[in-house]
C-alpha cells in the first residue's frame, strides 16, 4: 500500500468554548484542500446548572456577541482609600469570598499601584447622578483585570452591601437582581441570595470566552 505524505498547515482561531473558526489546509505536491470548522458555543447541558434567577444574572455577564467576560483568576489585591471605612470593605469582601466557595480570595495592599481593585471616594465623578456607587473596569480580551469601586463622599454610601454590589458588577454580574432583598438589587440590601451566589460561582468557574447556548 502506498501512503501519501504531505504537509498540513492551519490558520485561523478557535475560541475556547466559544464562537470562532479554524481553517485547516492539507496539501500534497500541487494539490490542496481546505476545511473550515466553526464553533458556535457550548450547550447549556454541558455547563454548570443554573436556576432561572441565576441564569438571568449570568446573561448580564455576556457581551453583545454572547461571550462570557468575567474577573480574572488569582488573588485579588485591594487598596482602600483611607477615607473609606476599612471594616465595611472587609465585611463585603469576606461575604463574597465565602459565597464564592473558594473561587474568590483577596488581600489588602498598602500601595494602590499594586491593587486590582481600588475602593475610593470621588464625589465629583458622579455629576448629576443620584447613584451611591460606580464600578468602572478594565477589560482585556475576555477578562476583567482591574477596576475601581467609586463611592460618594457619604457614610450611607460606604454600606457593606453596596460595596459588595459594586464588586459583583466588577466581577461581571453587571445587571440587577429582581429580588427586593439582595446585594444585587437596584438598592443593595443583604443577604447574598441563592440565585446571586450561584451566578457568582458560575461566572468564576466557567472559562472566559465561553458562549453558553442557553435555552
Amino acid at each position: 500500500t502506498d501512503y501519501l505524505v504531505g504537509e498540513v498547515s492551519s490558520t485561523g482561531l478557535v475560541t475556547p468554548n466559544g464562537l470562532g473558526s479554524m481553517q485547516v489546509t492539507a496539501s500534497y505536491k500541487d494539490l490542496s484542500t481546505t476545511l473550515r470548522v466553526t464553533v458556535v458555543g457550548t450547550p447549556e447541558e454541558d455547563l454548570p446548572p443554573l436556576t432561572p434567577g441565576a441564569k438571568y444574572l449570568v446573561r448580564t455577564a455576556l457581551d453583545s456577541h454572547g461571550f462570557l467576560i468575567r474577573w480574572a483568576e488569582g488573588l485579588t489585591t485591594v487598596w482602600v482609600d483611607p477615607a473609606v471605612p476599612l471594616d465595611s470593605v472587609r465585611m463585603a469582601l469576606d461575604s463574597l469570598s465565602t459565597t464564592s466557595g473558594g473561587l474568590f480570595s483577596y488581600e489588602f495592599v498598602a500601595d494602590s499601584a499594586l491593587a486590582r481593585i481600588s475602593v475610593v471616594l470621588d464625589e465629583a465623578s458622579f455629576g448629576s447622578s443620584k447613584a451611591c456607587g460606580r464600578a468602572p473596569v478594565t477589560v482585556e480580551g475576555y477578562l476583567r483585570t482591574r477596576g475601581r469601586v467609586v463611592l460618594r463622599n457619604n457614610l450611607d454610601c460606604a454600606d457593606p452591601a453596596l460595596i459588595a454590589h459594586e464588586v459583583l458588577h466588577l466581577m461581571g454580574l453587571t445587571g440587577h437582581s429582581e429580588e427586593k432583598y439582595d446585594v444585587l438589587a437596584p438598592v443593595a440590601r443583604w443577604p447574598v441570595t441563592y440565585d446571586t451566589g450561584q451566578a457568582f460561582r458560575w461566572i468564576l468557574s466557567v472559562r472566559p470566552g465561553t458562549v453558553p447556548l442557553f435555552r
